[in-house]
């Protein structure tokens, strides 16, 4: 082995070690943001239909003469 070559230490697997789990977790924090944005909308497409399947059956009472 030369003068130029590099070995590899603990303290340089360590380093490594952490940034790949600082990387891990700045990935699961955008995955874990796009699922709350994910549920949020979706529940408001449910609350929605909800109101629109209400509203049609408000109708089609009131159309029969049903209260």
């Amino acid at each position: 082995m030369g003068a130029g070559d590099e070995y590899t230490t603990k303290a340089d697997l360590k380093e490594f070690k952490d940034e790949i789990i600082h990387e891990f977790h700045m990935a699961f924090g955008r995955v874990e943001d796009q699922l709350k944005l994910f549920a949020e909308l979706q529940s408001k497409t449910i609350q929605r239909y909800d109101r629109i399947e209400k509203g049609k059956r408000t109708s089609a009472y009131r159309d029969l003469g049903i209260d």
